[in-house]
């Protein structure tokens, strides 16, 4: 579930705010998803979601493409991971951003968090563990 909409909200941020991935990697929490950064950028993250949440709203059928791609709804985009996706956006719920960017001074970057459960307490523990082991 958080890959596929993590892979909608890198589509949208090089579509529409033109920012793509050389600027940016994945990692993984429970639950979510987060971008890290290599610098901190004035993201209208408030737009960012609605934007998202829009795209998720058209229930587009999500599915495998090829070793590199899926498609979403009529759209080939890339994807690294093009089996561990939703079969619709319609499955993703309670998805929000976190409206800040999140700095991990381990990488010193700063961290665009995406969540399924909308816990965002404790964000800053960037301990391994207990992004692990998050509350439901």
């Amino acid at each position: 579930m958080a890959h596929t909409v993590e892979d909608i909200t890198m589509e949208i941020m090089e579509d529409d705010f033109g920012i793509g991935k050389k600027h940016y990697f994945s990692s993984d929490i429970r639950k979510g998803f987060v971008l890290k950064f290599f610098q901190h950028y004035d993201l209208n993250l408030e737009l960012l979601e609605k934007k998202i949440l829009d795209k998720l709203s058209k229930h587009l059928s999500v599915s495998y493409y090829d070793e590199d791609h899926i498609s979403i709804g009529e759209k080939i985009i890339e994807c690294d991971g093009p089996r561990l996706h939703v079969s619709n956006t319609s499955e993703i719920i309670n998805f929000s951003l976190v409206k800040r960017f999140v700095h991990d001074p381990k990488s010193n970057t700063w961290c665009l968090v995406g969540l399924i459960d909308n816990n965002s307490d404790d964000l800053e523990n960037r301990n391994t563990l207990y992004f692990l082991k998050r509350k439901d």
